[in-house]
């Protein structure tokens, strides 16, 4: 997927594809600002155990899931 597919807000899940981001394989959330990052990456945020986190996922990585 390219990163104009995503929009802020988007609902998406992390498709783990190496071993870099296995840990956070399955893991749903929304998609944060796009300042500061990298080409070909989006901002995943999620909710773990109560606490807010921010992952900086490549786009090939990242499922757009249904109902923005």
């Amino acid at each position: 997927m390219q990163v104009n597919t995503f929009r802020t807000g988007d609902k998406v899940m992390v498709v783990a594809k190496d071993e870099f981001y296995a840990y956070i394989d399955g893991w749903r959330g929304r998609v944060g600002s796009r300042d500061g990052l990298p080409d070909g990456y989006v901002r995943v945020e999620c909710v773990d155990e109560g606490i807010d986190k921010q992952f900086f996922v490549p786009c090939d990585q990242v499922a757009l899931l249904v109902g923005r």
